[in-house]
């Protein structure tokens, strides 16, 4: 696992990103993430309630309007994502951080954390917060960026990092581009 010490982690780095990137108010069709994103709805019972945390700008929840009968929440703390979400789909979403969400602990069938864990410093911290027995949703890279804490290279370093705390169902892995990849995993909070 590699790690990166000096990651960015405040809404105002986001909120930028979310502004000049077409990445991410792009249809979500036309995502790097489309495949990993459709893959998640093989996890998702119709009926479900989801908390998507790391929202983004919504367009995972418009996927999630489109194809699922789930009830979607997410957050984010970047004010940007969450106007740009709230234009996007439908859903409930709320600008703040998860730090303490009393939503994680609520009557959430699933948490989402798509390419959010890596943005964590203590992301093993959080995670000791969610209830046992809890499904989890999940994705992290096998690159650093700016914000960036930790990127994995293989699968088994993703299963070997949180194994203790999470009891895996399953790991994908996507290519983005040539050389970055995102692992997709689903279980269990242990």
């Amino acid at each position: 696992m590699e790690t990166n010490y000096k990651a960015i982690a405040d809404p105002e780095y986001y909120d930028k990103i979310y502004k000049d990137n077409p990445i991410y108010i792009c249809d979500y069709q036309e995502s790097p993430y489309y495949d990993i994103w459709m893959q998640t709805l093989s996890y998702i019972p119709d009926g479900s309630t989801i908390l998507d945390l790391g929202c983004g700008t919504g367009q995972y929840a418009k996927l999630i309007e489109n194809h699922s009968k789930a009830k979607y929440t997410g957050i984010d703390f970047s004010p940007v994502a969450i106007d740009i979400a709230r234009n996007v789909a439908r859903g409930e979403f709320y600008c703040g951080t998860v730090i303490g969400c009393k939503w994680i602990t609520g009557d959430c069938d699933i948490i989402i954390m798509l390419e959010f864990l890596e943005h964590l410093e203590h992301d093993i911290d959080f995670l000791q917060t969610i209830p046992a027995g809890k499904k989890i949703i999940a994705s992290v890279p096998n690159y650093l960026s700016r914000g960036h804490f930790r990127a994995f290279a293989t699968r088994a370093e993703v299963v070997d990092y949180y194994s203790d705390i999470i009891l895996f169902e399953n790991i994908h892995y996507f290519k983005i581009s040539k050389k970055n990849k995102i692992f997709l995993f689903y279980g269990n909070k242990k």
